[in-house]
C-alpha cells in the first residue's frame, strides 16, 4: 500500500499535519503506522542501537510503516537545519506524515504490550487494528526479537513472487531484455529459485557463526542512516579528500578513539602514545598473519587532543611522509598519497618523537572535533557533527584491519556494518581493545 500521494490537495500543511515541512505529503489514510521518538540525550550509536533497532524490526514484523517523532514536538538536539529533525541529514523513513488527529487518535504501546511481544512475536489482540501505535517503552536491543528471521524470508519471498506485478506466467510491464533472457520487474537480481532457497536457509541458520547470527541487524542500521541527497554529496567528497591515490586498505589499521567526555562518565581513556603502541603492536601482529606490511592508520575521534596529537608524533611534511612510506615497501610515490595527514603542518615541533614511526595517517581534515557526545550542546554545529561522525563510520569501513572499544555504542555500530560486509576490503578483521593480546591495553569500560 503507498504511504505517500502526490496531488497537490493531499500536500500537508502546518495547520493540520504534524511537524512538517514544505515538501511532506500526508500519509495514506489505510496504511497502518508505528511512531517511535528517537529522543535526543544520546549519542548516535546509542539512539540507533539501542532505540531505533528495535523499532525497526517490529515495523517489519507487523507489517506497519516506521515513521520517527520528535521529542514532545520539540526540535532534536542532533540537528540545525531549520527541520531540526532526522531530515536534516538523512532520508525519512517514509516521506510523509501523520494528521494532528491521527496522533491525538494515536494508542500507545505499553510496557506489558512489549513483554508480550518479546514472548510471542506479535502485539496482543486489542492493538492489531489500531491505525496508529506509538511505541513508548522501554527497547530491548540485546535480544534478537522473536519471529524477526521468519518476517524477512517472508518479505523476501514476497518480493521474489512471481504473480507479484504480473499474471500467472510472470510476465511484467516494462520487462526488460537483459543479455539473452528477459530479467522480470518481480525478481531483482535475477535469482534463480535455488539460490533463494540458500539465502532463506542462510537467514535461519541457528548455528550460525558470529556475523551470520548478527547479520540480519544490518539491513534495518543501513536504512535508517542513508544520508540525504544534499548531504550524500557532502559525505563522499570528505571520503574523496581523505583517500590518497595510492591506498591500500589491505595494508591500513582503523583507530577509532572514543575520548572526551566518555573519559570522564564511561571508561579509562589511554593517551596518544599508548593508543600508537598498539598499532604498531597490530601491525606486526598482521603481518605476521597475512604476510603484509601496514603502513597506514585511518583515525577517527571526536578528541581535538588526540587528532592533533599526530602532529608532533612522527613526521607530517609530504616529503618526510612519503619516505615513511617507501620504507614500507610502498610501490607508489604520488604527491597525493599524504594529503589527509599533511595539510597542516605543524611547525613549532620540527623534530617529531617518535620519527621511525612507521604509518601515515588518514584523517577527517573537516572534523569539527567537538570533544563530546552530548546532542544538548551541539547547537548550531549539530548538523555538521552528525555528518562528521557518519563520515567517520565510513572511514573505519576503510581499513581491512580496524581496533573497536566495546565501551561505545559508536563502535558497537561500527561493528554490525562489519559483520555486514560493509567494508572496503575483501576479507576485514576487527579486534577488541578488550581483546587484545596485550593486557595492558585492555580498556575498562566503567558501570
Amino acid at each position: 500500500t503507498s504511504t505517500s500521494t502526490s496531488t497537490s490537495s493531499t500536500i500537508a500543511t502546518r495547520n493540520s499535519h504534524w511537524n512538517v515541512g514544505k515538501f511532506d505529503f500526508e500519509c495514506d489514510p489505510d496504511t497502518k503506522y508505528l511512531i517511535k521518538t528517537l529522543g535526543h540525550q544520546n549519542g548516535l550509536g546509542q539512539v540507533v542501537r539501542a532505540i531505533a533497532a528495535e523499532a525497526f524490526f517490529i515495523s517489519i514484523q507487523t507489517d506497519r510503516v516506521l515513521l520517527w517523532a520528535n521529542v514532545d514536538q520539540r526540535p532534536s538536539n542532533f540537528f540545525s537545519c531549520d527541520r531540526k529533525d532526522w531530515q536534516c541529514l538523512f532520508m525519512p523513513m517514509t516521506p510523509c506524515v501523520l494528521t494532528e488527529e491521527d496522533m491525538k487518535n494515536a494508542t500507545a504501546v505499553e510496557q506489558a504490550d512489549m513483554v508480550e511481544f518479546q514472548r510471542e512475536g506479535k502485539f496482543p489482540s486489542h492493538l492489531e487494528d489500531k491505525r496508529v501505535l506509538i511505541l513508548n517503552s522501554r527497547p530491548n536491543h540485546t535480544v534478537e526479537p522473536k519471529g524477526v528471521r521468519e518476517a524477512f524470508i517472508r518479505h523476501i519471498r514476497a518480493l521474489f513472487d512471481k504473480n507479484r506485478n504480473g499474471d500467472e506466467d510472470g510476465q511484467v510491464d516494462g520487462q526488460v531484455e537483459g543479455g539473452n533472457a528477459a530479467i522480470s520487474m518481480s525478481q531483482p537480481w535475477n535469482l534463480d529459485p535455488d539460490t533463494l532457497e540458500q539465502v532463506y536457509n542462510f537467514i535461519m541458520n541457528p548455528n550460525g557463526v558470529e556475523w551470520q547470527q548478527w547479520f540480519i541487524w544490518a539491513p534495518g542500521l543501513m536504512y535508517m542512516l542513508r544520508p540525504n541527497f544534499r548531504h550524500r554529496t557532502e559525505l563522499d567528497q570528505i571520503i574523496k579528500q581523505a583517500i590518497p591515490d595510492d591506498y591500500d586498505p589491505n595494508k591500513s589499521i582503523g583507530l577509532a578513539i572514543r575520548a572526551g567526555d566518555k573519559c570522564q562518565r564511561e571508561q579509562k581513556c589511554y593517551g596518544f602514545d599508548t593508543y600508537m603502541r598498539m598499532v604498531e603492536e597490530m601491525g606486526v601482529q598482521r603481518k605476521n598473519q597475512t604476510s603484509r606490511v601496514y603502513d597506514t592508520v585511518v583515525l577517527t575521534s571526536d578528541s581535538r587532543e588526540m587528532v592533533e596529537a599526530r602532529f608532533n608524533y612522527t613526521f607530517t611534511s609530504k616529503e618526510n611522509s612519503h619516505d615513511d612510506h617507501d620504507r614500507n615497501g610502498s610501490d607508489s610515490d604520488s604527491d597525493s598519497s599524504v594529503a589527509t595527514s599533511t595539510s597542516t603542518t605543524n611547525t613549532s615541533s620540527p623534530q617529531p618523537t617518535h620519527p621511525d614511526f612507521p604509518f601515515r595517517f588518514l584523517v577527517n581534515e573537516q572534523d569539527p572535533l567537538q570533544g563530546h557526545g552530548k546532542p544538548q550542546d551541539y547547537k548550531d554545529q549539530a548538523d555538521a557533527i552528525m555528518i562528521s561522525s557518519v563520515a567517520a563510520m565510513r572511514m573505519q569501513m576503510l581499513a581491512q584491519t580496524t581496533i573497536l572499544n566495546t565501551c561505545s555504542n559508536f563502535h558497537r555500530l561500527a561493528e554490525t556494518f562489519y559483520l555486514a560486509g560493509c567494508g572496503m576490503a575483501k576479507n576485514p578483521y576487527f579486534e577488541w581493545l578488550q581483546e587484545n593480546n596485550n593486557p595492558a591495553f585492555h580498556m575498562r569500560c566503567k558501570a
